[in-house]
């Protein structure tokens, strides 16, 4: 008797352990194909909400946050109208606000040069198209726009790289080489680009 119950007991926990796995297993199949759609759903929804949050926004005051919990808020527009290219800029260049879009480098003040940072991967993939010359747009919480001229393309490296010390200055950076699987490089590419009436300066750096 002990013999019939004992194998009883052992069908019985088998039928529960197969139970309980093909739970995990629909369980996993649910999560591995909610996963991607939560990253979708974030990634169209995300500048959305930027774009709201800065068209919503009274000129010359600062936008609302995109979303309650987002640690930036959109505090300039960049473009390039030659290329088709609009990019809402953020503050703060953490990582968390770059997964979202370009961002300006706090704490710069109005005597040093605009910073831009963005991803080579996706907000500033399109900086391997500009070239000497590209015109850019950057439209402050003034919402007034300020046209720039590329002046300079150039490949730094990060831990002795230097920009001009000047406020008209707009430089944008950004990892380098494009098309590197590599998650970490000291490399940068340096886009510098000075307002247009500047351009023809003798005192331009």
């Amino acid at each position: 008797m002990m013999g019939r119950k004992v194998v009883t007991m052992t069908v019985t926990m088998m039928r529960r352990v197969g139970i309980g796995l093909a739970m995990l297993a629909i369980v996993g199949g649910v999560v591995s194909l909610w996963r991607p759609a939560l990253l979708w759903a974030k990634a169209w929804a995300a500048p959305v909400m930027i774009e709201h949050a800065w068209e919503s926004a009274t000129p010359g005051e600062p936008a609302p946050p995109p979303w309650p919990w987002a640690d930036g808020r959109p505090v300039a527009v960049l473009s390039a109208p030659d290329l088709g290219i609009v990019r809402y800029v953020l503050d703060g260049a953490s990582a968390r606000v770059l997964a979202f879009g370009p961002a300006r480098l706090s704490g710069a003040g109005p005597l040093k040069p605009t910073i831009l940072f963005g991803h080579r991967d996706t907000h500033f993939r399109f900086l391997e198209r500009i070239e000497p010359g590209t015109k850019l747009t950057y439209t402050g919480t003034d919402r007034l726009p300020r046209r720039y001229i590329v002046t300079r393309t150039r490949v730094a490296d990060a831990r002795t790289l230097r920009v001009p010390e000047d406020p008209d200055a707009l430089v944008l950076v950004t990892c380098w080489p494009f098309e590197s699987s590599a998650a970490l490089t000291n490399e940068r590419y340096v886009v510098t680009a000075w307002p247009a009436a500047r351009v023809a300066s003798p005192d331009l750096p």
